[in-house]
């Protein structure tokens, strides 16, 4: 086996693992300008996501992300996002009906706070049952 065959073996099982992304797109990268040349944008998409965490892979299929540009953009978005902190404005501990206010703090990201929503309940398993949103002061109102 060629020395450039190793790298190619070595590319196509890179894994992100509990890594950030950040790093997980220079180890990528390194790897693309070693041995990425004669590699169609559609392999090497897929060997990206394929290396992904399985949550950030699944959302790349889900917005239909077709380059790698768009790919590395959307996986740094959503690594930003699980920073997404929340406040609890009701205190449903006594309630039948738990009620929850959640504003999203500013981020560089350019998905929305509803889209930022979803994934983090999607993360959290929380099943919710009507999902407002506030025009006026940007709250979301959750009833679970």
């Amino acid at each position: 086996m060629s020395y450039n065959q190793c790298l190619v073996d070595q590319w196509q099982h890179l894994t992100q693992g509990n890594q950030s992304v950040a790093k997980y797109i220079t180890k990528f990268d390194e790897f693309l300008v070693k041995c990425g040349e004669s590699e169609s944008d559609t392999v090497v998409l897929s060997i990206f996501r394929s290396g992904l965490r399985k949550d950030l892979r699944s959302e790349l299929f889900v917005q239909n992300i077709s380059t790698l540009k768009q790919a590395y953009q959307v996986v740094q978005d959503l690594d930003r996002s699980q920073d997404f902190s929340f406040t609890r404005s009701t205190d449903y501990r006594n309630s039948t009906n738990k009620v929850t206010i959640i504003k999203s703090q500013p981020n560089q990201s350019h998905l929305s706070p509803i889209l930022n929503l979803i994934i983090l309940l999607r993360r959290m398993m929380i099943k919710v049952k009507k999902i407002t949103v506030s025009h006026l002061d940007g709250s979301i109102k959750l009833m679970f």
